[in-house]
């Protein structure tokens, strides 16, 4: 008799797209494949429900790495080439003009905008993720 275990409902197989995520992070990258992973992870674990990148004309394998989260609902991966932004130094303010014409976008409770080079921290020891934060900001009922 073969044993069969009952899928990990937090397993990356597992997750779905969200339709409103509390918590959207909201990024611009260019060649940042060695780094995805762990800045998504991290992310994940303080409470981010969702990612929506934009990348820019990547070398590296970072489109490729973003395809794979993306078809496990991570991620919303959005190309942009150069040639969407009018001053090709300037790409970044393009490609979050972008992202505002997504439904995701607009249904996100929270979002946040940071680089991929930044993560988020919390410098009290009662805060651990972000529902943390917004409990301890929200005025007592």
């Amino acid at each position: 008799m073969q044993m069969t275990q009952d899928p990990d409902p937090h397993s990356l197989s597992q997750i779905q797209v969200l339709s409103r995520p509390k918590f959207l992070l909201v990024t611009a990258m260019k060649n940042e494949g060695p780094y995805i992973l762990e800045w998504i992870a991290y992310h994940m674990a303080i409470g981010i429900d969702h990612f929506m990148i934009v990348t820019n004309d990547c070398t590296d394998g970072t489109n490729e790495i973003l395809e794979i989260l993306q078809k496990k609902g991570l991620v919303t991966l959005v190309i942009n080439p150069n040639t969407l932004a009018r001053d090709p130094t300037h790409w970044q303010v393009a490609a979050q003009a972008i992202v505002q014409h997504y439904p995701l976008y607009r249904r996100a409770e929270w979002i946040l905008h940071c680089d991929v080079d930044e993560f988020v921290q919390f410098n009290n020891p009662d805060i651990e993720t972000l529902n943390d934060l917004v409990e301890a900001l929200s005025p007592s009922m």
